[in-house]
């Protein structure tokens, strides 16, 4: 089937086939994944679908779903860089624990104490 013959076909009414814009085109537009592609085609139908509440909670309920991932997401990633950081410390810390002073490399005024 050619893609114009596709698009003129809907199963179980008519609430995309009579718009302008089918969801189909802004999900391959927009290159979106099934829970942002939920979230639209419940948006464009909810007034025609003869259930206006249950779509917009669908689509709400999407929208939770990648509020809710990108949280994870992000704190995944402020972990590592925590990790990264406690590393670093802890690599400088080492080797400041295994250089050995002399005392002349240590100043005067910070000798707890003195010669003399």
């Amino acid at each position: 089937m050619k893609y114009e013959e596709v698009m003129s076909v809907q199963y179980g009414g008519n609430h995309y086939k009579d718009r302008k814009i089918q969801p189909w085109e802004v999900w391959e537009a927009y290159d979106m994944n099934g829970w942002e592609a939920s979230a639209v085609k419940y948006l464009m139908r909810w007034k025609d679908k003869g259930k206006p509440l249950e779509d917009l909670y669908k689509a709400l309920h999407n929208v939770q779903y990648l509020i809710a991932r990108e949280e994870r997401k992000q704190h995944v990633q402020a972990q590592k860089r925590e990790g990264q950081s406690a590393k670093i410390f802890e690599g400088v810390l080492q080797q400041l624990q295994q250089r050995t002073f002399s005392t002349s490399e240590i100043p005067e005024e910070t000798s707890v104490f003195k010669v003399g």
